[in-house]
């Protein structure tokens, strides 16, 4: 796939505040085949946009949609617990 940076900033920004209501500034990041925007409010909120090319199929979509979430998921769940493992100050409660 090549490159397709179909989107600006401007579309980034403003396709945030059609469907999210979102007022942001946005930036765009270095991606292969995707258009990517780190987006930012004003009380500092981020948030990361994807635009992937029209034709790209569900499985490139949901597959690290899905990875990345669940990366998220664990280490929700197990941060706490590594941290208690590994700090010497809880070691000594």
């Amino acid at each position: 796939m090549e490159p397709t940076n179909v989107f600006t900033t401007d579309r980034a920004e403003s396709l945030a505040a059609e469907v999210w209501g979102l007022d942001v500034r946005a930036e765009s990041l270095v991606g292969f085949a995707d258009d990517n925007f780190r987006l930012q409010t004003d009380d500092g909120r981020q948030f990361v946009l994807k635009i992937s090319p029209p034709g790209t199929s569900e499985e490139w979509i949901l597959w690290p949609a899905l990875a990345i979430a669940l990366a998220m998921i664990a280490f929700s769940l197990f941060s706490e617990g590594l941290r208690v493992a590994l700090d010497p100050k809880e070691r000594e409660r």
